[in-house]
């Protein structure tokens, strides 16, 4: 069913003809650049929402209604499978966690050896946070952590194990165990080690036999057939490859100013689908990865300058997407004259300012000299005060206007965010 509505298009046809008066007018030339600059970047916010609603509107067009037939989607093209170095290293470990369990347990037969070596696997895999976190810092810490509270674990069993020969008495402790555990899951945003270690330790709980005492083999078989790989899984963690926060935000700068670089190389419209989507998701996950590096070594005051880069990062990646996605602003001949060197210089400028933001976290020094965007700044304002002084935009079309009030937003504000992520990266 098409969506009718068109009071969206009709409230902007209708800004676009007041803004058409105010140039036919003069009324912007009696008011200063910095004035004239913010009605651009109010006019360029409510496009950017415009296209998004429309977007939004061409989708609900397109879904199914109740009782149309299932519709069947394109096959995808076939193509051949990309090894990935990072997925094979993480592959690489929970195998040498494997391996090594399963010698330990043939060698000294330590107890609760049957599940060692599953468990071991299992929590070198599990225990990675894929979406930012601490990642497999702390990892030694928390098996340290699990091991000392496991022995609660043994206390209460040896203080209860009289009654769980009863069916009754089990039944009841199994149910309020695994209630307890379905409590504290409802709490949790994902999967953390804390979650594992209590499932294989409810395990171990039933696989206690209620027809017979409990004897302290089985309990601290149960103990140390989850101690023992936990351990094991930290120390593989850490030494093989370590996942580590401050590496990991690393290296999704370094990219996203590559990514940065590569699209100011490029003219407007250029379409790279793929690359607009990574650099809005890169933003997204450096958050998750900055929230993981406090502590001792980073205080609460420097990972909220971390999370302001972030949130730069997200506009300038909303603004290099929509410069992707959007054509070449058409000038009249009059102003693509004096405006077009000073873009070309304005983008040049900006590229290397990408490029030496990239370098800083590549070396990790901020000794490394990054240029600054004030020098393209100031000389496109000059062209945009001349612009204004000859009155060049008189007897222009609504087009023309809008492509010079959207020129003039989209440099302003790549500038803005060019000097901002230099001012965060100093100590």
């Amino acid at each position: 069913m098409p969506v009718t509505d068109d009071r969206l298009e009709t409230t902007f046809h209708t800004l676009e003809a007041r803004l058409q008066q105010v140039q036919a007018a003069g009324t912007a030339r009696k008011y200063s650049l910095e004035e004239v600059l913010d009605l651009a970047n109010h006019y360029a916010a409510l496009c950017v929402v415009r296209d998004e609603l429309l977007k939004l509107r061409v989708l609900l067009v397109g879904l199914p209604l109740p009782g149309d037939p299932p519709r069947r989607d394109k096959r995808r093209e076939f193509r051949l499978p990309r090894i990935d170095l990072n997925r094979g290293r993480q592959a690489v470990k929970p195998a040498i966690t494997a391996c090594v369990a399963l010698l330990i347990c043939k060698w000294f037969n330590p107890p609760g050896a049957v599940g060692i070596p599953l468990l071991a696997m299992v929590m070198t895999t599990a225990s990675k946070n894929f979406v930012g976190g601490k990642g497999d810092r702390g990892f030694l810490q928390a098996a340290f952590k699990v091991s000392v509270g496991g022995l609660l674990f043994l206390i209460l069993v040896f203080l209860i194990s009289p009654a769980l020969s009863n069916y009754s008495v089990m039944n009841l402790f199994l149910f309020a165990l695994l209630f307890a555990y379905g409590y504290y899951l409802t709490s949790l945003g994902g999967r953390s080690l804390h979650q594992n270690v209590l499932m294989f330790f409810i395990v171990a709980m039933v696989g206690l036999d209620a027809e017979h005492p409990v004897g302290v083999e089985r309990v601290f078989g149960a103990y140390f057939g989850n101690v023992l790989p936990i351990f094991m899984a930290a120390i593989i963690a850490r030494l093989f490859w370590p996942i580590l926060p401050e590496s990991e935000l690393r290296k999704r700068l370094i990219e996203f100013f590559s990514i940065c670089s590569n699209f100011l190389a490029k003219p407007p419209g250029h379409g790279d689908e793929a690359l607009s989507s990574r650099l809005t998701l890169i933003p997204i996950e450096a958050v998750n990865w900055v929230r993981g590096l406090q502590g001792l070594n980073c205080p609460e005051a420097e990972v909220e300058k971390w999370l302001s880069l972030t949130l730069t990062m997200r506009r300038l990646a909303l603004h290099l997407s929509t410069r992707a996605r959007r054509e070449r602003p058409a000038l009249p001949e009059s102003i693509t004259g004096l405006v077009h060197p000073c873009v070309l210089k304005a983008r040049e400028k900006f590229r290397e300012i990408s490029e030496g933001l990239g370098h800083v976290f590549r070396e990790g020094s901020t000794r490394v000299d990054v240029p600054t965007a004030q020098e393209a700044r100031e000389s496109f304002r000059e062209v945009l005060e001349e612009v204004r002084r000859k009155n060049l935009l008189a007897g222009q079309s609504l087009e023309a206007i809008i492509s010079f009030l959207s020129l003039s937003h989209r440099l302003e504000v790549i500038a803005r965010f060019g000097e901002l992520p230099q001012s965060s990266c100093r100590p």
